[in-house]
């Protein structure tokens, strides 16, 4: 035999169930400290750090849901600024994808575990390199940069 309840009980249980239902966007707000970028990377001058990389990712975390399609559209805004503005050699795309994937799955890891770092200070340390091998021989020899 079921159990019934009266509809006092149902509406309370049901604002209950709502109230503690945590939208996506809320969710991503309450634990970043990465503000998000609404312009695209394409528009950038130079190249984009860490921390930029992930604020636009959760960006468009609010009109895009899945994961892939958001590693695509900031794959093709990295290739546009890599080859259309900075001239630097054509890079396949798919490693520009594999690269934001490696840096979002970092930066999620941090989140569940951030021991006694600061989101802001791992982040932000250093530009996204899409091709290391590339980017620093090119960026030493134009500008005439040395890393130690």
């Amino acid at each position: 035999m079921a159990f019934k309840r009266s509809s006092t009980d149902i509406n309370k249980n049901s604002r209950l169930w709502t109230d503690n239902l945590v939208r996506f966007e809320k969710a991503i707000q309450q634990r970043k400290s990465i503000p998000c970028i609404e312009a695209s990377l394409e528009n950038y001058c130079k190249i984009p750090m860490k921390s930029a990389i992930v604020g636009r990712y959760h960006y468009l975390a609010k009109n895009e849901k899945c994961r892939k399609s958001r590693f695509k559209m900031i794959a093709e805004e990295l290739e546009a600024l890599w080859i259309g503005k900075l001239n630097f050699p054509v890079i396949k795309l798919k490693s520009i994808v594999r690269r934001v994937e490696n840096l979002i799955s970092e930066h999620d890891t941090f989140i569940k575990r951030p021991g006694q770092k600061d989101e802001k200070a791992t982040f932000a340390g250093g530009h996204f390199q899409v091709n290391e091998k590339f980017s620093l021989s090119l960026l030493a020899f134009r500008y005439g940069f040395t890393y130690l």
